[in-house]
């Protein structure tokens, strides 16, 4: 795990001591592999925080979530922008007068999108099946103190779509005549 980390380029155990560290914000960052959409890449709150319920938030601001098929490193950063943990760290950034936390949290998506990239071979003996950074603290540097990582079988393939079923549905055959 240690080293899997390290090729995010992000620092393992105790958060560092660092001045542009901020402590005060925790951050989830995950990738979990589903039967439904591959492996897909999250973002939110994280520490305590990421136990709140969330069904009290509006949709997409405790955590942000998106297929790594559908999605880049750029546009996932604009979609976790719209979270409570970015504008927390955004607003200490500029209290603080730090430089923004863009680069490295882009980098680590840009990682993790090419780590889901690698570990989507359907023939692979094993896959990865999710990796959990929690809690993560942005600063120079990503520091996580807790890391989750479940390797696993390949899951089976998603059932084809019974698009002619739905067709029918939709546009069902005229048997009477209409006067």
């Amino acid at each position: 795990l240690g080293a899997l980390l390290s090729g995010l380029d992000v620092q393992f155990g105790a958060a560092t001591t660092s001045a542009t560290v901020s402590p005060s914000v925790e951050l989830r960052i995950g990738l979990h592999n589903t039967r439904e959409f591959g492996m897909v890449i999250s973002a939110g709150m994280g520490g305590v925080d990421a136990d709140l319920d969330e069904s009290n938030f509006r949709r997409d601001r405790a955590a942000v979530y998106a297929a790594t098929e559908l999605t880049d490193a750029a546009g996932f950063l604009r979609l976790f922008q719209r979270t409570p943990a970015w504008q927390r760290l955004a607003a200490i950034a500029r209290r603080d007068d730090l430089p923004m936390p863009d680069k490295a949290l882009q980098a680590c998506f840009e990682t993790l999108l090419a780590l889901a990239a690698a570990s989507s071979n359907p023939d692979a003996p094993f896959l990865l099946r999710s990796l959990e950074l929690n809690p993560v603290h942005v600063g120079s540097a990503l520091s996580v103190a807790q890391a989750r990582c479940e390797f696993g079988a390949p899951l089976a393939a998603r059932l084809p779509r019974p698009i002619a079923k739905i067709d029918k549905q939709y546009l069902p055959r005229l048997d009477a005549v209409l006067k």
